[in-house]
């Protein structure tokens, strides 16, 4: 439980200063140290992004300048995509489900070390 609770807290910060492929990360953690059915842990980890994400919300607001045209539109994607992807994951055997994380996070990480932002 250390493993998870230390890995948890700076996964929340990385997911509160940058947060592309937080999910990936914390969908990892969860399916090491806690649940291994995807679609529970994919679940749980929806709640604790929708956590970390409203606390650096609610700091940016109180501390920050916000592009407000940006935050929309990420806020038009977040809804969207917190509505279908339970849907899709519950649908999807967890073995290719995970290969798809898996490929979808290396491909992440190749497409950021190709062209970074």
């Amino acid at each position: 439980m250390l493993v998870l609770a230390c890995g948890l807290v700076f996964a929340s910060i990385y997911n509160g200063y940058f947060g592309a492929g937080s999910g990936v990360i914390i969908t990892a953690l969860l399916l090491v140290t806690l649940e291994p059915e995807m679609a529970k842990a994919n679940a749980l980890k929806n709640m604790l992004v929708g956590v970390a994400t409203f606390v650096s919300a609610v700091t940016l607001l109180a501390f920050g300048h916000v592009d407000w045209s940006a935050a929309l539109a990420l806020g038009i994607g977040s809804f969207f995509g917190s509505t279908v992807g339970p849907l899709v994951a519950r649908r999807i055997p967890a073995s290719l489900l995970r290969w798809l994380v898996a490929l979808a996070g290396l491909g992440l990480a190749v497409r950021l070390w190709v062209s970074p932002l």
